[in-house]
């Protein structure tokens, strides 16, 4: 389906028995971002550039028994951390996903941050202690702040799967120069869809004019729905499908 739907939800998450052995609060320098929000590891990039990787398909990226540990940096306001977890909330009350504020027995976790480096988040389990997912200023909307933490469930962005080409065209002369990068294309052996169809509206798709550079659109879908490629309302019921499937429930 393409409709999607957004519902703030004041609730009480888990809190993990472990609280993070080390809070890492000191500036970090930004690392290198893949397709404008993602910050993949060395060995990810290494595999991206090769051509070889699995992406999402790789069942090391998930995180085990769908429990995802976080911790805020003691710089993060309340009211901002409140957004978090009613995203998360959000999340958790269509998904299998749960999330912990603290550290698995490993001292694993997500360290969310608010540095000025903009919107980021690593992809996928990556068995770190602090595995940062950036909220900087602009970036603490709902919808901004479910995209991230999809990012680390271990999902890509929409437009760059398998058979995009199917339904959108993307306009490389109207792409900024160097940008390019950020439109690649996996193959079905990197990523895979769990056999839910296309979707103009995912949280998870680029808007049509994304890194533009002369205000004509980079991406147009080639069939009706494109007019919601980068909505940020909500996730969609595919999205939910997606994340419910990847991770087995």
């Amino acid at each position: 389906m393409k409709s999607y739907f957004f519902i703030v939800i004041l609730a009480f998450l888990g809190f993990a028995s472990c609280k993070p052995a080390a809070n890492a609060t000191e500036d970090k320098k930004p690392p290198k971002l893949s397709e404008g929000d993602m910050a993949l590891t060395p060995e990810q990039l290494k595999m991206l550039f090769s051509k070889t990787r699995n992406g999402v398909t790789d069942t090391r990226l998930r995180w085990p028994g769908a429990r995802v540990y976080f911790w805020f940096d003691s710089q993060i306001p309340e009211n901002d951390r409140n957004l978090v977890i009613n995203a998360l909330v959000y999340i958790q009350q269509y998904t299998c996903v749960r999330f912990y504020q603290g550290a698995n027995e490993n001292n694993e976790y997500i360290l969310i941050t608010n540095y000025n480096q903009g919107c980021f988040a690593y992809v996928g389990y990556l068995r770190w202690a602090g595995q940062q997912l950036n909220l900087g200023p602009g970036c603490m909307y709902t919808g901004t702040i479910v995209h991230e933490f999809l990012h680390a469930l271990g999902f890509y962005h929409e437009q760059s799967t398998y058979n995009r080409d199917d339904y959108v065209t993307i306009n490389w002369q109207n792409i900024e120069k160097g940008q390019e990068h950020n439109f690649n294309k996996y193959t079905n052996q990197e990523v895979t869809n769990f056999g839910v169809g296309y979707d103009y509206s995912s949280i998870m798709h680029y808007g049509a004019y994304t890194f533009s550079s002369n205000g004509q659109p980079t991406i147009t879908a080639k069939y009706s729905g494109g007019e919601n490629m980068g909505q940020s309302k909500g996730m969609t019921y595919s999205d939910i499908a997606k994340i419910n499937r990847m991770y087995n429930c």
